[in-house]
């Protein structure tokens, strides 16, 4: 069983943007920042992937975001087969798949990298959180996902 803790995601407008270097006292901030949060972590990992919206979800969906450890070969194979299976559930209304480009420690902090390979990570959008719930199960993983597959509950907040 995945014992994952949880995840702050962070969005750049492009690749490019993620790698290009911060002003000083800014970069100070988001390092100091991610000290703090992941002081009581024992390893971490940063993954980088690029989302590729396949069908758009409405403001206010219930989402899940559900990462899939494993063979990153495989991983094109689980996510195609994913999106196929989790897109059929009954209240999805937006599937969001992300292409994995590299993963590695936290750059910045004094945490060790979590030896954790992640093969998939996707996000599936419910109207209801009732739709979400039934369909938990579902998402946590079946079959050759059980144990590989961790399911979180996303309530997004926007800070500009």
């Amino acid at each position: 069983k995945l014992d994952l803790a949880g995840f702050p995601e962070l969005w750049f407008d492009s690749y490019d943007d993620l790698k290009a270097p911060y002003p000083w006292a800014l970069q100070r901030k988001f390092e100091a920042d991610s000290e703090n949060w992941l002081r009581h972590i024992a390893a971490v990992t940063r993954v980088v992937t690029e989302p590729n919206e396949v069908i758009a979800a409405p403001e206010g969906s219930a989402k899940a975001f559900i990462v899939n450890v494993g063979d990153r070969a495989a991983g094109e194979t689980w996510a195609e087969a994913w999106q196929r299976r989790v897109t059929k559930l009954p209240g999805v209304c937006g599937y969001l798949r992300h292409k994995i480009l590299e993963q590695v420690g936290a750059p910045g902090t004094g945490i060790p990298e979590l030896q954790l390979p992640v093969a998939g990570v996707a996000e599936v959008s419910f109207a209801t959180e009732q739709a979400l719930a039934k369909s938990a199960g579902e998402l946590a993983g079946k079959g050759a996902d059980a144990g590989n597959v961790a399911l979180y509950i996303v309530e997004d907040y926007r800070l500009v």
